[in-house]
This record gives C-alpha cells, sequence and structure tokens, in this order.
C-alpha cells in the first residue's frame, strides 16, 4: 500500500514533562474487563471448535461493524477479499444508519443492515434476534467490543471470526490476535479477519468508495452554474464529531487553513470551497473570517452524497483526520490530511494519491484506549504542524494531478 507521507515536526517538548494521562478508574474497569474476558475464554475454548474438524464454506456472511464513518470505511478492502474468494456468497454489513452511506452502494455488499451506532447491554437481544433472522453461517466482527462477540454468539451464528484484544474475542470460534495500538493500520487488521476464514487481502487494495451517479451529475451542473473555475480546493477544517462523541482537538488550527488556502489561491488560482457540516461551523466561519482571498462557504448545505460527489469532482482535498477526508481519498481524490493526537499508523489514509502531514510531540499519539489522554491544553501536536508541511503535501499531490 503506497503512503506518502510528511511529517510536521515541533517544538522542543521535554519528554520528562509528559501531560498523558489515563483515569485511573479507566485503567482499573479495563483491567477487569480483559481480566473477565480471560477467564471466560477458557471455559469457553472447548466448546467452539469446528464440526467435524473444519468449516462448511461461507454462504451468508455478516460483518459486524456499528460505528464510525472511517472505520466502516476501513472494512472495505475485507468486503472486496471476501467477495473475490467467495464470489457466489450473500455479504451483509451490519451498521449504523450514521455510516451505512459508505458500503451502501458498494458493490461487494448484498445488504445493508441498521444497527444502533453504539450498542449497550441493552440492545443484545434486539441485535441478536435481527442477525439470527438472517440466517447467517459466518460472522466477522472487526471491532474490539467483547458485547458483540456476545452479540453474534447469541444470534446461533456458528463460525464467529473477531479480533482477539486483551481476551475479549473469548466468544468467537476464530479469535484473531490483535497487535499493539500503533503497529498496524486498522485496514490492514480487519483483513486478517479475512485471511482466517480463506479470504486474503487482495494485493494494493485500498479503500472503496464511489458517490452515486446521479449525485455527480447534479453535482457538474451545480459546478457549471456557480461558474467555480478549476482548480477545485476543498478545505475541511471540521470533523472529529460522531454518534455520542466529539474530539474537536483533532482539528488544525483556523489560521493556519486560512493561510494554506490563500496560497493556493494565489499560486494556482482556482476556487477555494470550504465544507462542513452545523457542527463544523465554528471552525469554517473561523477559517474564512482568516482569509485574504475569496472563499466559496458550503457549510450545512450538502447532503451525504453531493458532499461526496464534490469532493469527486475535486484537485485537491484537504482536512482533517475524519471520515469524510478518508472517504475523499477512498472515492480518487488526492487527498491531505493532517494528523495530531490519533495515530496515523494506525488510523492514516489508507490507499493511492494520499499524503499525510503528522504533528509530534514525545508523547504522541495521545489518542489512548478510546480516549484522549493528553491534559496539555492545547493540543501542541496540532500545533506542531506548520503551513509549510501541508502545503509541501499539497504542491506534490498537484504535482502529480496537474
Amino acid at each position: 500500500m503506497r503512503l506518502r507521507t510528511r511529517i510536521g515536526r515541533g517544538g522542543d517538548y521535554p519528554a520528562t514533562k509528559s501531560p498523558l494521562h489515563i483515569p485511573a478508574k479507566q485503567r482499573l474497569r479495563d483491567a477487569m474487563v480483559g481480566a473477565v474476558c480471560r477467564v471466560v475464554g477458557v471455559f469457553a475454548t472447548p466448546w467452539l471448535r469446528p464440526p467435524r474438524g473444519t468449516w462448511h464454506m461461507p454462504r451468508r456472511i455478516v460483518v459486524l461493524k456499528p460505528c464510525c464513518m472511517g472505520d466502516v470505511l476501513f472494512t472495505t478492502p475485507l468486503l472486496a477479499a471476501i467477495k473475490a474468494a467467495y464470489p457466489a456468497s450473500h455479504l451483509t454489513v451490519a451498521t449504523s444508519a450514521w455510516c451505512a452511506s459508505v458500503v451502501v452502494d458498494n458493490p461487494h455488499v448484498d445488504a445493508v443492515m441498521d444497527v444502533p451506532p453504539q450498542i449497550g447491554v441493552r440492545d443484545l437481544r434486539r441485535v441478536a434476534a435481527l442477525l439470527r433472522e438472517g440466517g447467517y453461517d459466518t460472522a466477522l466482527v472487526p471491532d474490539r467490543s467483547p458485547l458483540l462477540g456476545v452479540i453474534v454468539a447469541l444470534a446461533g451464528i456458528p463460525r464467529r471470526v473477531g479480533l482477539n484484544s486483551d481476551g475479549r474475542g473469548m466468544l468467537y470460534t476464530d479469535r484473531v490476535p490483535v497487535p499493539p495500538d500503533g503497529t498496524m493500520h486498522e485496514a490492514a487488521l480487519y483483513s486478517r479477519l479475512g485471511t482466517a476464514i480463506g479470504a486474503p487481502p487482495l494485493a494494493g487494495r485500498g479503500t472503496e468508495y464511489r458517490p452515486p451517479t446521479d449525485d455527480l451529475a447534479a453535482m457538474d451542473a451545480r459546478i457549471a452554474a456557480a461558474g467555480w473555475q478549476s482548480p477545485l480546493w476543498i478545505i475541511h477544517p471540521g470533523g472529529g464529531v460522531n454518534p455520542g462523541t466529539a474530539f474537536p482537538p483533532k482539528r488544525w488550527l483556523p489560521d493556519r487553513f486560512a493561510a494554506l488556502a490563500d496560497g493556493l489561491l494565489r499560486d494556482h488560482g482556482g476556487t477555494v470551497l470550504l465544507l462542513g457540516t452545523l457542527t463544523d461551523a465554528d471552525a469554517v466561519a473561523a477559517v474564512r473570517a482568516a482569509m485574504h482571498g475569496a472563499a466559496v462557504d458550503l457549510t450545512d448545505t450538502l447532503l451525504f452524497g453531493a458532499w461526496q460527489a464534490l469532493a469527486h469532482r475535486a484537485d485537491l482535498y484537504i482536512g482533517n483526520d475524519t471520515g469524510m477526508t478518508h472517504l475523499a481519498l477512498a472515492g480518487g481524490t488526492p487527498t491531505v490530511a493532517i494528523f495530531g493526537p490519533t495515530s496515523s499508523i494506525q488510523y492514516g489514509l489508507y490507499g493511492e494519491n494520499g499524503m499525510m502531514a503528522v504533528g509530534r510531540v514525545p508523547w504522541s499519539p495521545c489518542w489512548r484506549n478510546g480516549s484522549l489522554a493528553c491534559t496539555c491544553g492545547t493540543i501542541q501536536c496540532m500545533r506542531s504542524v506548520p503551513v509549510s508541511a501541508v502545503r509541501a503535501a499539497a504542491d506534490r499531490l498537484w504535482g502529480v494531478a496537474g
């Protein structure tokens, strides 16, 4: 997988003054969950052996990945591998309505099942019943939650393949080991589930997304009517908000986005398009206010399909580590992503024609165990990414694409 990465280096931050802090209550809870799962796994193992020593060829397969958008997108190389190995199989993706648009038009997916974005104990019976009705013989769970393993077991699915992080895969018939965080990309890890059932990853396959044809046609008409001149530079300064979670520290500084946009206009001309949802409005407004040149503010004016159709027609897409940025790359658009708190190795762009500007301080990355462990208050990793690093990445991609 070809990934071009340019690093934005930070200032002088003594490693002895690391602001990382994981609350003792969270550490204790994680340790207790892991211990309970490992004990259950020891007793469950004898009951998880394949019938007569082997499994039948999978015919009805479900991939259970409720959230979030970028993570669901990371399953697309796995979906392609499954269909390549078992073209006659029926493949369902069980995900939330928030994420369904990522896979609903995927050519390798036969059906999409709606499940809650964050499944809790109260949802176990209902979601298990939905899965049971599907009559699946194989379930793949690219997730670390032990509750999802409980669900596919309650659903009576004979073969259950899932990630075994700290013993949390105790109820899977095929437990796929999880390396330490930050050492393997999530998409590559998810693809190991396919390997377990005889569907190894396809060489060179990145993430995959194509906007619906109708949305592309409508966007072409809108671009022509608006008179937006090429090159089209998309700037998405927001992101980091999903159902039940908000992670604004993933956002680069608005004044730097503005300086970057002004530089592209000055040197190449074209049109700067500022994208964002309603939750991004403040970030977009700050960028627009700091710019000297003109920009088109499309905040909260585009539905998902139109957004991605516009991204598909853009000459360059620049954004933070968000699902929309990953989708732009998956659709084939030259894309620059800016990383700080999250690991660019584990959650970075996955595919061709992408570059990452990565902010680093001695304690990076500080997204640990599913939450922000940094208490520096200023998100120094994002501040350590200079405009020059992002511009260099943009120029390199523009040189390839232009």
